[in-house]
């Protein structure tokens, strides 16, 4: 009966660290243990690791980095890493394929960017994803929330058909 007992209590344990899902439009993803979804427009939302101050509140908020997803964006791989050549910042390509969607990572850092950032751009389904930390050049930030950033990225399934424009 202990043995039952206590594995029925680690079972409940695995369930409350297990990540959480959250759906935007097109866009399934799951959500990191400790992040939560910050705000949400018509076109975007941001994920943070802890909490984002609103506009009325007195005190800041808990957040260390933050991601933001923009949907329906116009953003090219090319034209991204010309807007940052243009800034005097260079970025590593990697090709990603998640769940047979192909995604462009560009990992970049640079005086133009506030610390290290990573953009992931899904040019089919005209998603684009910008990872930072929450304040500018906190490396220990960005380095600790990467790994988790990129769990969620792998984690996308996309809902309906690819644009057809891309």
């Amino acid at each position: 009966m202990r043995r039952l007992l206590w594995a029925a209590g680690a079972v409940l344990v695995l369930l409350g660290a297990c990540a959480s899902s959250t759906t935007f439009g097109p866009v399934r993803m799951d959500v990191p243990e400790g992040w939560q979804v910050t705000r949400r427009s018509s076109d975007s939302f941001q994920l943070a690791q802890g909490t984002a101050a609103s506009d009325t509140d007195d005190a800041p908020g808990t957040a260390t980095a933050v991601f933001d997803v923009y949907l329906s964006s116009d953003q090219t791989p090319d034209g991204y890493r010309e807007r940052l050549r243009e800034g005097g910042v260079g970025a590593k390509v990697e090709e990603w394929t998640v769940n047979g969607e192909k995604a462009v990572v560009l990992s970049y850092e640079g005086p133009a960017t506030a610390g290290p950032q990573e953009a992931v751009i899904f040019p089919s389904r005209r998603v684009l994803i910008v990872y930072r930390a929450a304040f500018p050049n906190d490396r220990a930030a960005f380095n600790k929330g990467l790994p988790a950033f990129r769990r969620t990225v792998r984690s996308i399934e996309f809902i309906g058909p690819a644009d057809r424009r891309a």
